[in-house]
């Protein structure tokens, strides 16, 4: 916007979003982490994975990357474009955006699926992240539903703690979707900082910078 303000167009995930809260991906399926893949040679535009022990619905990660973890192929990323549903366990054909696999994977490649990042979001939880902050929601979004996320510039945010101006805002919190002070904290984000002090629980003004 003119004054400097940036937005991201999310989709709520099951829950509705409340204005204020700092948002999240959607949680991360470790089942989905480091999947076995059959063999595909240099240009194809379909990779079958098996899944871990958890179902995936159809297109659930559509717009979503497949990341090479293990070698050959290790460090290409892949844009999902299709798949249909699978079971548990089961394989999975996914298919990958042009010009397709980069490197040719084998069966001692291994896969990790992450979703768009913008899709299924949901309420930053209570002291441990479970996915990676997007942005703050500036008005409620209800759930399963299309909106905007706020991700740099001055935002009312929800406060846990204490926050004094000019202080970094850090997330999780110690309560849900809500920011603390506390930056020397390994498992925190900086989202931003403080333009003016705040109590605990009160919604302060936070410089956002989400990237």
């Amino acid at each position: 916007t003119a004054d400097g303000r940036e937005f991201v167009y999310c989709k709520a995930g099951a829950t509705a979003l409340v204005a204020g809260n700092v948002i999240q991906t959607a949680a991360e399926l470790t089942n989905h982490d480091n999947l076995a893949v059959t063999a595909a040679a240099i240009g194809a535009l379909t990779v079958t994975v098996t899944l871990g022990n958890t179902a995936v619905t159809e297109n659930q990660y559509a717009g979503g990357t497949m990341a090479v973890d293990t070698t050959p192929g290790i460090g290409y990323t892949y844009l999902i474009t299709s798949h249909p549903a699978a079971d548990a366990s089961a394989a999975c054909v996914f298919t990958i955006a042009t010009p397709g696999v980069i490197i040719a994977l084998t069966t001692d490649s291994r896969v990790t699926l992450v979703p768009n990042p913008w899709k299924g979001v949901i309420q930053a939880p209570i002291n441990t992240l479970t996915g990676a902050i997007v942005g703050v929601a500036p008005y409620i979004i209800a759930d399963n539903e299309w909106g905007w996320l706020q991700t740099r510039g001055a935002c009312g945010t929800l406060s846990a703690g204490t926050i004094a101006v000019g202080a970094a805002a850090t997330s999780p919190g110690s309560a849900a979707g809500a920011v603390v002070t506390d930056p020397a904290n390994a498992s925190v984000q900086i989202i931003g900082y403080a333009l003016v002090a705040a109590a605990s629980g009160e919604v302060t003004q936070v410089l956002l910078n989400i990237t």
